[in-house]
Protein backbone atom coordinates (compact mmCIF):
# COMPACT_ATOMS: atom_id res chain seq x y z
CA UNK A 1 0.00 0.00 0.00
CA UNK A 2 3.07 2.78 0.88
CA UNK A 3 4.37 1.75 -2.46
CA UNK A 4 0.86 2.82 -4.19
CA UNK A 5 0.79 5.61 -2.74
CA UNK A 6 4.18 6.55 -3.21
CA UNK A 7 4.00 6.45 -6.70
CA UNK A 8 0.77 8.44 -6.89
CA UNK A 9 2.73 11.06 -4.94
CA UNK A 10 5.27 11.32 -7.58
CA UNK A 11 3.17 11.12 -10.53
CA UNK A 12 0.92 13.70 -8.63
CA UNK A 13 4.38 15.78 -7.86
CA UNK A 14 5.66 15.46 -11.99
CA UNK A 15 2.08 16.15 -13.35
CA UNK A 16 1.94 19.55 -11.04
CA UNK A 17 5.93 19.97 -12.35
CA UNK A 18 4.61 19.35 -15.73
CA UNK A 19 1.49 21.87 -15.85
CA UNK A 20 3.72 24.67 -13.99
CA UNK A 21 6.50 24.20 -16.33
CA UNK A 22 4.05 24.66 -19.16
CA UNK A 23 2.32 28.01 -17.49
CA UNK A 24 6.20 29.19 -17.07
CA UNK A 25 6.39 28.88 -21.21
CA UNK A 26 3.34 30.31 -21.90
CA UNK A 27 3.44 33.47 -19.63
CA UNK A 28 7.32 33.62 -21.12
CA UNK A 29 6.12 33.44 -24.10
CA UNK A 30 2.73 36.10 -23.89
CA UNK A 31 5.80 38.57 -22.23
CA UNK A 32 8.17 38.09 -25.00
CA UNK A 33 5.70 38.99 -27.08
CA UNK A 34 4.42 42.03 -25.64
CA UNK A 35 8.45 43.45 -25.52
CA UNK A 36 8.44 42.61 -29.14
CA UNK A 37 5.51 45.11 -29.61
CA UNK A 38 6.65 47.37 -27.55
CA UNK A 39 9.38 47.38 -29.12
CA UNK A 40 7.76 48.67 -32.88
CA UNK A 41 7.14 51.87 -34.04
CA UNK A 42 3.30 52.83 -33.66
CA UNK A 43 1.68 54.36 -36.15
CA UNK A 44 1.28 58.12 -36.41
CA UNK A 45 -2.29 59.11 -35.78
CA UNK A 46 -3.94 62.31 -36.64
CA UNK A 47 -5.38 64.67 -33.83
CA UNK A 48 -8.68 65.83 -35.33
CA UNK A 49 -9.63 67.64 -31.88
CA UNK A 50 -13.05 65.95 -31.61
CA UNK A 51 -14.22 66.14 -35.23
CA UNK A 52 -15.56 69.37 -34.74
CA UNK A 53 -14.60 73.26 -35.65
CA UNK A 54 -12.47 74.47 -33.01
CA UNK A 55 -11.39 77.96 -32.18
CA UNK A 56 -7.36 77.34 -32.79
CA UNK A 57 -5.60 74.28 -33.88
CA UNK A 58 -2.92 71.99 -31.78
CA UNK A 59 0.03 71.01 -33.62
CA UNK A 60 0.09 67.85 -34.78
CA UNK A 61 2.86 65.46 -32.99
CA UNK A 62 4.25 63.35 -36.33
CA UNK A 63 3.60 63.13 -39.63
CA UNK A 64 1.48 60.76 -41.32
CA UNK A 65 2.23 57.04 -41.21
CA UNK A 66 1.24 54.02 -43.59
CA UNK A 67 -1.99 53.61 -42.07
CA UNK A 68 -2.75 56.95 -43.98
CA UNK A 69 -0.29 57.04 -46.56
CA UNK A 70 -0.48 53.23 -47.85
CA UNK A 71 -3.81 52.76 -50.22
CA UNK A 72 -4.15 49.53 -48.91
CA UNK A 73 -3.73 49.71 -45.13
CA UNK A 74 -4.94 53.55 -45.29
CA UNK A 75 -9.03 53.80 -43.69
CA UNK A 76 -10.86 55.77 -45.40
CA UNK A 77 -13.03 57.16 -42.22
CA UNK A 78 -9.99 58.24 -40.67
CA UNK A 79 -8.40 59.98 -44.00
CA UNK A 80 -11.88 61.72 -44.00
CA UNK A 81 -11.48 62.91 -40.65
CA UNK A 82 -8.24 64.62 -41.31
CA UNK A 83 -9.47 66.28 -44.46
CA UNK A 84 -13.19 67.25 -42.61
CA UNK A 85 -10.71 68.75 -39.76
CA UNK A 86 -9.07 70.87 -42.36
CA UNK A 87 -12.20 71.83 -44.24
CA UNK A 88 -13.40 73.44 -40.83
CA UNK A 89 -9.91 74.59 -39.69
CA UNK A 90 -7.23 75.18 -41.88
CA UNK A 91 -7.54 79.09 -42.17
CA UNK A 92 -7.04 79.31 -38.34
CA UNK A 93 -4.19 79.43 -36.25
CA UNK A 94 -2.18 77.38 -33.84
CA UNK A 95 -3.47 77.58 -30.32
CA UNK A 96 0.11 78.37 -29.01
CA UNK A 97 0.56 80.74 -31.69
CA UNK A 98 3.56 79.64 -33.32
CA UNK A 99 3.55 78.12 -36.86
CA UNK A 100 3.34 75.04 -38.32
CA UNK A 101 5.68 72.29 -37.33
CA UNK A 102 7.39 70.11 -40.22
CA UNK A 103 4.55 67.65 -38.81
CA UNK A 104 1.73 69.64 -39.39
CA UNK A 105 2.93 70.75 -43.04
CA UNK A 106 2.73 67.07 -43.61
CA UNK A 107 -0.48 66.33 -43.00
CA UNK A 108 -1.56 69.64 -44.60
CA UNK A 109 0.29 68.29 -48.32
CA UNK A 110 -1.05 64.99 -47.05
CA UNK A 111 -4.45 66.84 -47.50
CA UNK A 112 -3.81 68.43 -50.58
CA UNK A 113 -2.39 65.86 -52.60
CA UNK A 114 -5.24 63.51 -51.56
CA UNK A 115 -7.97 65.77 -52.30
CA UNK A 116 -6.04 68.02 -55.03
CA UNK A 117 -7.35 70.90 -53.33
CA UNK A 118 -3.74 72.93 -52.22
CA UNK A 119 -6.16 75.97 -51.74
CA UNK A 120 -7.88 74.47 -48.53
CA UNK A 121 -4.81 74.21 -46.96
CA UNK A 122 -2.15 76.53 -48.32
CA UNK A 123 -1.68 78.89 -45.34
CA UNK A 124 -0.13 75.96 -43.88
CA UNK A 125 1.69 74.97 -46.44
CA UNK A 126 2.86 78.61 -47.45
CA UNK A 127 3.42 79.91 -43.62
CA UNK A 128 7.02 81.02 -42.98
CA UNK A 129 9.29 78.73 -41.22
CA UNK A 130 8.77 75.26 -40.00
Amino acid sequence: MREESSIRTESSTTWVRHRALGIVVLVGGVVLSGCSLLGSTPQARFNPEGDVAVACMVHQSQPPGTDYTDRARADLGRNLAVFKYYALNATKGYCDGAGPTSADRAWAQFTADQTGNRGEVAKILDAPGG
